[in-house]
């Protein structure tokens, strides 16, 4: 979820300020959401599905720790 909150961000920074960014996905072996950007050959791309373009895989994140009110 990380790497796609910072996907979108630099879609919306203008290409001549991005520098570099980081994929927290290819760090772990277990995914928490399906459709996360994959790097390939050194690039990454945001979803254009609504909203971030994941969906959230529930069963591996587990049981909510706190709910705000």
């Amino acid at each position: 979820m990380t790497t796609v909150a910072i996907a979108h961000c630099t879609h919306s920074t203008p290409e001549e300020f991005r520098f570099s960014i980081t994929d927290f996905n290819s760090y772990v072996t277990v995914s928490n959401a399906t459709d996360a950007p994959q790097r390939d050959q050194g690039f990454m791309q945001a979803s254009e599905a609504p909203g971030l373009g994941i969906e959230s895989r529930f069963d591996v994140l587990g049981k909510r720790l706190v709910d705000v009110f």
